[in-house]
């Protein structure tokens, strides 16, 4: 249930010179819905953690479906008291409950399904805007956030914390294998960490913690003379869960989204 907001994908970059500037239009609408590939980490060649920019294949794939809605649209707008939301997505039957602003970024409020509500003491920092690149500036921006939250029986007591930093850009190719690329261009890379450290309470009594992190790296696409610009194109993403009461629960996934 820590795992929100995944996307992954496939590509061929390298690094150029010069700078680039996103002034965060590429926040989604409502009323948008985007698809993106995705795979996961087995399934592509070769592996991925061998460069920072590296060309990937993509062996097998599905389409996974973001549908942007307005709060007020969904089941659970009123579990949230933070008056600027104004974006949600849904993933299955959940949803996250955004403040994207345009003058301000991607600000994450919350989660909400039939069994749980999620609202942090404020909008949880996921993008700033306008994010800038450039050799001596990476602009790395942390924010955090708390909540208490009810989830089937437990007590959850969850510190988030988050840091984006737009570390690179350069020239992206994504190609499925065997097959000339279907997606170029120049995008800077936004990279985030987030990391959810839950503490759990029965009775009122503590049960044990968890943490979850999620390192992504998003290629977001520069402005370009005839192309669509400042769109999420291609993210490469790795979810580590620990179990501080029983290792051998911990796992690592890495997934793969690129948009279709």
């Amino acid at each position: 249930m820590m795992k929100f907001l995944s996307l992954h994908m496939l590509l061929l970059i390298t690094t150029s010179i010069g700078s680039a500037q996103i002034t965060g239009n590429f926040i989604p609408v409502q009323g948008e819905t985007i698809n993106y590939m995705y795979v996961q980490r087995e399934a592509l060649s070769p592996g991925a953690a061998d460069l920072d920019f590296y060309p990937f294949v993509v062996n097998d794939s599905v389409t996974s479906k973001f549908n942007y809605v307005s709060p007020a649209s969904t089941p659970f707008d009123t579990a949230f008291s933070i008056a600027s939301r104004n974006l949600s997505i849904r993933l299955g039957d959940n949803y996250a409950y955004y403040d994207a602003g345009s003058n301000d970024g991607w600000n994450l409020i919350g989660y909400a399904a039939d069994n749980m509500a999620l609202e942090y003491d404020h909008a949880l920092k996921l993008f700033p805007a306008t994010m800038d690149y450039n050799s001596s500036n990476h602009q790395l921006v942390s924010d955090s956030a708390v909540s208490i939250y009810y989830n089937e029986g437990l007590e959850v007591h969850r510190h988030a914390h988050s840091s984006c930093e737009v570390d690179a850009d350069g020239f992206l190719s994504v190609s499925l294998q065997g097959y000339d690329p279907f997606m170029q261009g120049e995008c800077v890379r936004v990279t985030t960490t987030e990391t959810y450290t839950d503490s759990t309470y029965v009775n009122g009594i503590f049960f044990r913690s968890y943490e979850t992190e999620v390192v992504s790296h998003y290629w977001i696409s520069v402005e370009i003379p005839g192309q669509v610009n400042e769109e999420i194109l291609f993210v490469y993403q790795t979810v580590n869960f620990k179990d501080f009461a029983d290792p051998s629960n911990n796992t690592t996934r890495t997934l793969v989204r690129y948009k279709n």
